[in-house]
């Protein structure tokens, strides 16, 4: 995604002309969230699954379109190679195809991190689908183990 500035925009810049992230990230700001939450809405499909359809949907994502090899539904994200792209590809997917009821704020942008595996993630995007609440009473680390 791109953000677009006028040619005569001001920018934090160290001496030798290169752009300082951490500022422009500041400065910038409010114009990058505009222009997430743009592309979010705009990329919401209408793709409405329950249960064990939405698990098979999530599962196909993982395995044909990100290369993932996972056998099922409770196979642990965290076993298998797994990175940020990946998340945001699948994330990306997510929203192009399912619909999210209106609730695209929010789905995450880390979804596929906060979901232990297939099964947690569907459910997780069915809860958020439908604007319940979706906390999940697992102690974190009795998921972990």
């Amino acid at each position: 995604m791109i953000l677009t500035l006028p040619a005569s925009a001001k920018y934090p810049v160290t001496n030798k002309r290169t752009i300082i992230r951490a500022q422009m990230y500041r400065q910038f700001a409010e114009g990058m969230e505009e222009v997430y939450r743009r592309v979010e809405e705009a990329g919401t499909g209408t793709l409405e699954l329950e249960g064990l359809e939405s698990e098979k949907y999530v599962l196909r994502v993982f395995v044909d379109d990100t290369g993932i090899q996972l056998a099922g539904p409770e196979d642990d994200f965290f076993t298998v190679d797994r990175d940020r792209l990946i998340a945001i590809q699948a994330r990306g997917l997510f929203l192009n195809t399912l619909s999210m009821g209106g609730n695209v704020r929010n789905l995450s942008r880390n979804v596929v991190f906060e979901s232990s595996n297939i099964d947690g993630l569907a459910k997780k995007i069915r809860v958020i689908r439908k604007g319940e609440d979706g906390t999940d009473t697992k102690d974190v680390f009795e998921v972990m183990l």
